[in-house]
């Protein structure tokens, strides 16, 4: 029974750790800007909806499912830009050690950005963006179960473009986020406790060809979390202290018309695995989206 308590709790802890979070998914939330490197738009405004299905496959045979809806709101300026995220979700998991099935309703972080973009040469463009996350609720995450991260996120972004022909360009994003310490509680743990979340690092590299139309885009995306502690550590319990992870994905967007506005319909896929930790990091992560967007 102590053995149990203990793993469920740790499975509780990665949980907290690596927590469902749409509006810090760089693949996902990255393919509502494409367009604005290859295609001027016509209208300050960007707005698109994403849906997104999500399935992980613990190293220690537990599951969750989550279905996520999220908005984007861009407004453009000369060289800047302003970005809205927001996102509500539901999250399920099954953890057939002791047979329990966690489900929650709940809203992501909202994420604000606003960058300035500008062009070194005629074939590079670079834009440099600040970061805030502000959580929508509390820590759950050790609770079972969590959408959102539940801290607030304060970091910047680097993003650069090489337009190697005219249809084609190379692409590279850094992204650093710190995550504010939170005080959380344990259920069936007496005691004070703080969790620090940690560093987020993302890189992501990729491929953009435009063909009329028709963009398609491949790439890769190695995520880190690093310095995640819980103050004060449970004795006895190896609580990870971050992770790593690498997610390939491929994303296709349709260009079009609708009533004199430029449009567009996309549909991306990736699977991605933790490098770490080595017991209860995810072996496999599937994710599909379909984005829609309206410039006006």
């Amino acid at each position: 029974m102590k053995n149990i308590c203990a793993a469920l709790l740790l499975a509780f802890i990665n949980s907290a750790l690596c927590g469902v979070s749409l509006v810090y998914n760089l693949r996902i939330s990255e393919t509502t800007r494409r367009q604005l490197l290859t295609q001027k738009p016509e209208h300050p405004s960007i707005a698109s909806a994403v849906l997104v299905d999500q399935f992980y496959e613990r190293k220690d045979s537990i599951r969750q499912f989550d279905t996520g809806l999220m908005a984007v709101y861009v407004y453009l300026l000369k060289s800047a830009y302003i970005k809205l995220q927001a996102a509500v979700g539901h999250v399920e998991q099954d953890i057939s050690l002791v047979r329990l099935k966690l489900t929650r309703n709940q809203t992501d972080d909202v994420l604000l950005m606003a960058g300035y973009g500008f062009a070194p040469t005629k074939k590079t463009h670079v834009t440099i963006s600040s970061v805030l996350g502000i959580p929508t609720h509390a820590d759950t995450g050790f609770e079972g179960v969590e959408f959102g991260t539940g801290h607030v996120g304060v970091g910047f972004q680097a993003d650069s473009a090489w337009f190697y022909t005219d249809s084609s360009s190379l692409m590279a994003a850094f992204r650093y986020v710190y995550f504010v310490p939170r005080h959380v509680n344990i259920p069936a743990v007496p005691g004070n406790f703080t969790f620090c979340l940690g560093n987020l690092v993302d890189l992501m590299f990729s491929h953009l060809t435009n063909i009329g139309r028709h963009k398609i885009e491949f790439g890769y995306n190695p995520t880190f979390d690093i310095h995640a502690k819980l103050v004060p550590p449970i004795a006895s319990l190896n609580v990870p202290n971050g992770f790593m992870r690498s997610s390939f994905y491929a994303n296709y967007i349709f260009m079009f018309k609708a009533r004199e506005h430029i449009s567009a319909l996309g549909l991306g896929f990736s699977y991605g695995f933790d490098h770490r930790p080595k017991i209860v990091g995810y072996k496999n992560i599937f994710t599909v989206w379909g984005v829609w967007g309206l410039n006006f």
